[in-house]
């Protein structure tokens, strides 16, 4: 039974999350969690406010899930995913609150799961060209300093 309900959650979810998780395997979906959502905070920044600034981009990101979850979100909270056809700025915002229990999201909060995404895909990066074989040194965030310690 609990095979199946995670095969139904991955089925749900996007290539993109799918590599992410491949790259980051998770060891629980309650673990997981607050990942995708983290990844999904980083999507719908991308399309609400792209080439923004971190901090501009936050602020504007915390408005408009404000104003969805005021307003579409109420209506929608039921589905899965919206269609297609709905405009990119109210998918992603209903893809955030969806991963995150129908609560928005701070613009302190969201500035730190941005940094901290940004920072582990170009850890990722590093491990799969193979500029970094540390998988565990990448994934921490935590290179050893290189520097010799003869002070004098």
């Amino acid at each position: 039974m609990r095979h199946d309900h995670r095969a139904s959650i991955e089925a749900k979810l996007t290539a993109a999350e799918r590599a992410y998780l491949r790259v980051f395997p998770l060891h629980s979906w309650r673990v997981g969690t607050p990942n995708l959502r983290d990844y999904a905070v980083r999507q719908a920044r991308e399309v609400i406010a792209p080439g923004e600034a971190p901090c501009p981009a936050a602020t504007r990101l915390e408005q408009a899930m404000l104003r969805y979850a005021a307003a579409g979100w109420r209506h929608e909270s039921h589905l899965v995913a919206l269609p297609d056809d709905a405009p990119a700025e109210e998918r992603a915002l209903h893809r955030v609150l969806r991963l995150n229990g129908g609560r928005t999201i701070k613009r302190r909060q969201i500035i730190e799961i941005c940094r901290a995404i940004d920072r582990y895909d170009s850890e990722a990066d590093a491990v799969i060209s193979g500029k970094n074989c540390n998988a565990a040194t990448a994934y921490s965030g935590h290179a050893e300093d290189s520097r010799s310690s003869s002070d004098g």
